[in-house]
């Protein structure tokens, strides 16, 4: 039985500046637009050193209609991360009929060749939104609604078709 319309699956590490939380906070707001109801959506806000609560993580994550997993490095090497799409691959749950059931969020560039192989097919095979930008010198930058307009609209953006993807 679905209990939530997404489970958004992210390193703690990714969420400092609260870039996850405000990530999260938009979302909710635009998915809930095109709902047409209040969305429900889950994360993991409280684990913290020395808790247990994998039974609970997996829970949820198989009671979610999509699974939003922000990528970067600290996802990738995450030991937790990637053991929640091998829970959704394990139960056949990447796919929703025909659709995909995963919609990545590429935080910041990663290379095929730095994503696990029992997860990669899961990811490269599927509907994904960059939230960094390249510049002409190279450098990347992360999409942040603190970083001027431009950049908070481009963030925006990207969350509201993301929503409708949904």
């Amino acid at each position: 039985m679905q209990k939530h319309d997404v489970f958004i699956s992210y390193a703690h590490l990714d969420n400092e500046g609260d870039w996850v939380s405000e990530f999260d906070r938009v979302f909710k707001t635009f998915l809930s637009t095109w709902l047409g109801r209040p969305a429900k959506i889950w994360r993991d806000k409280t684990m913290g050193t020395g808790d247990y609560i994998w039974d609970t993580i997996e829970e949820h994550l198989l009671r979610s209609r999509i699974i939003i997993p922000i990528i970067s490095p600290s996802y990738l090497n995450s030991e937790w991360c990637p053991r929640e799409l091998k829970v959704l691959i394990e139960h056949n749950r990447e796919k929703v009929g025909t659709k995909s059931a995963v919609f990545n969020v590429r935080r910041v560039p990663v290379e095929k060749d730095e994503i696990p192989d029992e997860i990669r097919d899961v990811l490269e095979n599927v509907l994904y939104r960059e939230f960094f930008k390249r510049e002409e010198t190279g450098k990347v930058r992360i999409l942040a609604p603190d970083r001027g307009d431009e950049v908070r609209r481009k963030f925006l953006n990207n969350l509201e078709d993301l929503a409708q993807d949904v």
